[in-house]
């Protein structure tokens, strides 16, 4: 019984303080104009609530990001969608609302459908991101957001990165849809310039849905990260960047081969030096040696490109090349899986262009001594790798920074250069 009258407790103390959470974001949202739900713990009550400030003020923001339902979760998703349905219908909130965030929504798909079947029947909707991250996005979502991309030009982020429930056939009518917007209107109809297509494309299925995109004028960035590309994929992505002119970033990391044989990745290879791109990401899992050489032995050419981000196992290749780039201010490196040769460290010291990060991802360690050599070298603004990596950086590029010094090694206070021969890297 006592049990019992503590889960009861429990449960009436959350339930306060979500009531408390919910006023204040919505007392929030009338200064700011940004109605953000986030983690909300919603019922029927707290929805009438959302559905009057919507209807009562000029929300521009709603975001309704990982919310969940209490007590009868199918009679709440369903008093949910008739109320935004009612709201987004009317021609103002139609035109006001320019950010609608649904990542991770339960009941995604049933919400999204019917927020943009009700904004294609307001019509004159101003959206300009579109976030549906992992929102359990099915076919019917898809249609219904072709119809509304084709109705609101003015979409220039679209995130549904993780949706796998759309299969084959969801990204087949995405694919057709883009292309028939684009026959019919025009190139330059969309302004969509982010798109994010993470995890949610199967196989060779996906090839569609790249040769489509290709034809968006204004895309910036584009992010295939997490699927599996077949060879038609590769293919199409190829030609995506010999006629894609305005694209600067590009993530593609997979857990496939990029270009299997030497010719496809040859004519890869040939399509990202011509291109200009700003910002790459190689995370390229299972990618044969041979393929990632041929592709890491063109990026010095890329004059543009600022920004590399490489799998661990590719870094000895990426050390040939490394002393050889011009523009590039920062590499991140995604695992530590390989051994610091002689030379990756002198890869490190001869290259003149790394200055603004490098990142090598799962180690923590020695960030005090990173932190001191930052502040005094200048030009260098922050430093992230383990202990064995940065010791090798360092020992590289310790004469280059003491040469940056306004004084001499002995000069050093006391602290710092204890500091420094702890870690061995000065004498």
């Amino acid at each position: 019984m006592l049990g019992k009258r503590c889960l009861v407790r429990s449960r009436r103390s959350d339930s306060v303080g979500n009531k408390e959470l919910l006023s204040q974001r919505l007392h929030e949202s009338q200064e700011n104009g940004k109605l953000n739900l986030q983690r909300c713990i919603l019922d029927y009550q707290d929805v009438i609530l959302i559905k009057e400030c919507l209807e009562s003020i000029g929300i521009h923001t709603l975001d309704l990001s990982y919310c969940r339902w209490r007590d009868d979760v199918e009679t709440s998703v369903s008093n949910l969608i008739d109320l935004l349905s009612t709201c987004f219908r009317k021609k103002e909130i139609a035109r006001s609302l320019q950010v609608l965030n649904l990542n991770y929504l339960s009941y995604g798909n049933e919400v999204a459908t019917a927020c943009f079947e009700s904004l294609l029947q307001a019509g004159d909707c101003k959206l300009r991101k579109l976030y549906l991250r992992q929102s359990g996005l099915a076919r019917s979502g898809v249609e219904t957001l072709v119809a509304l991309l084709q109705a609101a030009p003015s979409i220039q982020v679209l995130d549904l990165a993780n949706n796998r429930q759309m299969g084959p056939e969801g990204a087949r009518v995405l694919a057709r849809g883009l292309q028939t917007i684009m026959g019919c209107n025009g190139a330059t109809v969309l302004s969509l310039c982010h798109l994010d297509l993470s995890g949610c494309l199967g196989d060779d299925d996906g090839a569609s849905v790249v040769k489509a995109v290709s034809q968006l004028t204004n895309l910036h960035t584009l992010i295939l990260k997490k699927n599996c590309l077949g060879f038609q994929s590769r293919s199409a992505l190829t030609l995506l960047l010999e006629d894609c002119q305005s694209l600067r970033t590009l993530k593609f990391g997979h857990y496939g081969n990029l270009a299997p044989s030497a010719q496809q990745s040859h004519r890869f290879a040939i399509s990202l030096a011509s291109s200009r791109l700003e910002t790459l990401d190689l995370s390229l899992y299972l990618a044969e040696p041979g393929s990632i050489r041929r592709i890491l032995a063109v990026l010095p050419s890329m004059v543009s490109l600022k920004e590399l981000t490489i799998f661990g196992r590719a870094m000895p290749l990426l050390a040939h090349v490394l002393p050889k780039f011009r523009s590039l201010h920062t590499l991140i490196v995604v695992g530590d899986d390989f051994e610091w040769t002689s030379s990756i460290r002198d890869a490190f010291y001869h290259n003149r262009s790394l200055h603004r990060r490098v990142t090598i991802t799962g180690h923590e360690e020695a960030r005090d001594i990173l932190e001191m050599l930052v502040e005094r070298n200048r030009a260098l603004h922050s430093w992230n790798t383990s202990s064995q990596a940065e010791r090798a950086i360092l020992m590289a590029l310790w004469p280059r920074i003491l040469a940056k010094f306004s004084t001499p090694s002995s000069a050093l206070s006391s602290t710092s250069r204890l500091e420094l021969l702890y870690r061995g890297v000065v004498e």
